[in-house]
């Protein structure tokens, strides 16, 4: 899409698109923000906390069931998982203007997994943090690239059953 497509979709001016995104990766990456804060709202209904106490890392639930949550709520979503993803790969780049976006995501996201970890008991929370969420993420881009033939929420169980039991 250009950004002349959503100012026309929004009746703004592409310099009003401009004007508050800056650039299209901008617009990209509030997209992003938008959809973590859609992701965490539901997410804490799911679990039925309050939406705070996930982005601070104050959960009380164990590592599988966050990660089982947050599988199904990407299975639900390809499309957005697909831009997470081609946008994480393009944000490697220390320069690209979503890298600090990633960069705090990341952290936010292994600071919660790991507080689960350790509530599970796990002897190194930070360690099965990575490792966990690692996996997510190689899951989701077989499925991806073959949705067809790679069910997440199935393959996600069979690691979590796996590694958990």
């Amino acid at each position: 899409f250009s950004v002349r497509q959503v100012a026309e979709a929004c009746g703004l001016t592409e310099p009003a698109v401009i004007y508050h995104f800056k650039n299209k990766v901008g617009l990209l990456t509030a997209v992003l923000e938008h959809r973590d804060c859609e992701d965490m709202s539901r997410f804490a209904h799911q679990l039925g906390v309050e939406v705070d106490d996930v982005w601070e890392g104050k959960v009380w639930f164990g590592l599988r069931d966050i990660c089982d949550a947050l599988v199904r709520r990407n299975a639900g979503q390809p499309e957005i998982v697909r831009l997470y993803t081609v946008l994480q790969g393009e944000a490697l780049e220390p320069h690209h203007p979503a890298y600090e976006y990633y960069r705090n995501r990341e952290r936010r996201v292994l600071r919660i997994l790991a507080r689960a970890a350790d509530l599970d008991g796990i002897v190194e929370p930070e360690r099965e943090a990575r490792v966990v969420l690692s996996m997510m993420d190689g899951i989701q881009l077989r499925w991806l690239h073959d949705p067809e033939h790679v069910d997440l929420i199935r393959e996600w169980a069979a690691f979590a059953d796996d590694r958990w039991r």
